[in-house]
């Protein structure tokens, strides 16, 4: 114990104290440094040390994955990295020995791992894409993969085929298009053959025959490819080819490789000839080899409601049990269902499948629209809830969600809960103009033009080189008395489309209100009335712009044309201005004090309003 060195006591310690400090630090550390003096000792303290340092480094997410400049940035740690790779052999694996599911599986279990990894979402892709049925959720994660791994590749050329083969199989035909249509020249032959399928089976058939004629031969190394030629040529070619196509797709349903796509094709072919008998004998002979689809009995049922024979449909539609496989057929048998007079099942049968095809922002809003149809508030703002789910965002309808809730809170007679929501709408502009006009619209009806008014504003984007756009903007400025505005979407829609009549009332109408342009006023008015010789508001429109071009004679006669007791009350007020200007200008002052009086302000806007009461200052000021 006696060689053990003893530490440096502070100064101030007492020799008693440094007695049993000593005592304690030998006792303590005589083992420790004892043990060091072994090798293995030694050895074993640096590899659970380097172990240690090995757990610090590998738990916390600090290896970047995603690549330079993309958001949000992926990082994951080098455990999560380890697992992705031992799950992405697995995956692999699995899908060679056929073991769909379970590859898929895995898949998504890499793929959570190290979100970034370009393999592991490129092989969950093409395995979906393989897949005869997948589970519920694997379609809708599969298509918000796709768009993530767009988003990392900058859209190159392999991914825009691995998604647009994925699009195709399972008749996403609005992605399909988007995606394959742009590179079409430097498409590979098996993505020009996806490109074709969609094309005709999305009844695009101009335009599968200029793709066609672009690229001879695309068909060499796939005869089912072919076949879709033959079939556009029975029903869309010319007529010296439909011998020969007719015959050539008969052979085809004998062929044992062929027969399955041979009746599929049939089957467009006399949909497009409403051959009602041929189309049920391709879908029993489908039926009876198990590959028929809900597809196919969707457009059975369609024609026989093209042909009158509603309850026959209703009744075939009713006990169909199988679900659908695609997006589109979810989409065809709920628009079936409600044609056939069954709203409450089409409402049940999209609840349970929406789901499935949460991807298709189209489905969503089918469900609302028929939910506000069937007054089932409760549905509805559940839906919009549900629909504000975070990876839902991308569909572009938290907007829509935000309308709906209030929509249903309104008519559940819950003014504020609704008002809360409406007022979150212009935070989430939609990207679709038919949406936003409707929205619009209601909102105005619901007492707020100026929200109407912002939602058609962030609509400017989408919708701004259209006329209705402006239009519809024109009317919410209108009702929200923001004149400028409405100036300027009048001058657009007219700019957009001169001869229409609307449009250029609309845009009149502004121009007398600003009281800037009284000539080219008058030029309108003109061509709208001789156009509609019977509507008063033309003709109250032109009495106001003779008024203003001084043509004091000309605007008294057209006015006596006009009888104020079939005016409602708007146009009661117009009737009401342009007679209290004429008399103003006829220096008949109380006669103009008497139509003042009848003016209701509330369908004026500003420059009306600030000319009309400056007008009336100075009768008054006279004396009269």
């Amino acid at each position: 114990m006696s060689n053990v060195p003893k530490p440096d006591h502070p100064f101030w310690l007492t020799p008693e104290q440094r007695r049993r400090i000593d005592q304690q630090e030998y006792v303590v550390l005589s083992p420790l440094r004892q043990a060091l003096q072994y090798v293995w000792v030694r050895l074993a303290v640096v590899v659970l040390t380097l172990g240690v340092v090995a757990v610090c480094l590998s738990l916390p997410p600090m290896w970047r994955s995603s690549p330079s400049g993309f958001t949000p940035v992926v990082r994951i740690s080098l455990l999560e990295w380890l697992q992705c790779r031992s799950l992405k052999q697995s995956a692999s694996q699995m899908a060679a020995a056929g073991k769909l599911d379970e590859s898929i599986l895995a898949w998504r279990q890499a793929i959570a791992n190290n979100p970034a990894d370009l393999e592991a979402n490129r092989g969950f892709l093409r395995t979906l894409s393989i897949a005869k049925r997948p589970a519920a959720g694997n379609l809708s994660q599969g298509l918000w993969r796709a768009q993530w791994l767009l988003r990392i590749t900058a859209t190159n050329l392999a991914d825009v085929e691995v998604v647009g083969h994925l699009a195709q199989r399972y008749e996403v035909n609005d992605l399909a298009l988007a995606l394959l249509t742009p590179k079409e020249a430097r498409l590979s032959d098996a993505s020009l053959g996806d490109l074709l399928r969609t094309l005709f089976r999305g009844g695009q058939m101009e335009q599968f025959a200029a793709v066609w004629k672009r690229h001879p031969g695309v068909e060499r190394n796939d005869p089912e490819l072919a076949l879709y030629h033959t079939a556009w040529e029975i029903a869309w070619g010319p007529p010296r080819g439909i011998a020969a196509a007719r015959s050539n797709l008969q052979k085809a349903k004998e062929d044992l490789e062929l027969r399955v796509t041979a009746h599929e094709l049939q089957l467009y072919v006399s949909d497009s000839l409403a051959d009602l008998e041929g189309y049920a004998d391709s879908l029993q002979q489908l039926r009876d080899l198990h590959y028929d689809r809900p597809l196919d009995h969707v457009r059975y049922w369609r024609m026989l409601l093209a042909t009158g024979r509603k309850a026959e449909a209703a009744a075939l539609a009713r006990v169909y049990a199988a679900p659908p496989e695609t997006a589109l057929e979810t989409r065809l048998m709920f628009d079936t269902f409600v044609q056939v007079d069954l709203k409450e099942y089409a409402a049940e049968f999209m609840q349970r499948h929406l789901p499935t095809f949460e991807f298709d922002r189209e489905l969503w809003v089918r469900q609302a629209e028929l939910l506000i149809t069937l007054a089932h508030w409760d549905e509805l703002r559940a839906l919009a809830v549900d629909l504000r789910a975070t990876q839902r965002q991308f569909l572009g309808l938290t907007g829509y969600a935000w309308f709906i809730e209030g929509l249903a809170n309104y008519r559940s007679h819950l003014p504020e809960p609704a008002w809360e929501a409406f007022r979150k709408i212009p935070a989430w502009p939609v990207d679709d103009a038919l949406l936003g006009y409707r929205m619009a619209k209601d909102l105005s009806s619901f007492g707020n033009p100026e929200l109407a008014k912002e939602v058609l504003l962030s609509l400017e984007k989408a919708a701004g080189d259209t006329a209705e756009y402006w239009f519809h903007l024109v009317v919410a400025s209108y009702e929200a008395h923001e004149f400028e505005t409405m100036l300027a979407a009048a001058e657009k829609a007219h700019q957009l489309a001169p001869n229409n009549l609307v449009y250029i009332n609309n845009y009149a109408a502004a121009l007398l209100m600003q009281r800037k342009d009284p000539p080219l006023a008058a030029q309108l008015t003109l061509r709208k009335l001789t156009a509609t010789p019977r509507d008063d508001g033309a003709r109250l429109n032109h009495v106001l712009a003779l008024l203003q071009n001084e043509r004091t004679a000309e605007a008294g006669a057209l006015l006596q044309e006009v009888d104020p007791k079939r005016l409602d009350s708007r146009l009661f007020t117009f009737f009401n201005l342009a007679l209290f200007e004429l008399k103003y200008r006829e220096q008949r002052p109380r006669e103009a004090l008497a139509a003042y009086g009848q003016i209701e302000s509330r369908f004026l806007l500003p420059p009306q309003l600030s000319w009309l009461e400056q007008t009336h200052a100075r009768l008054v000021d006279t004396g009269h």
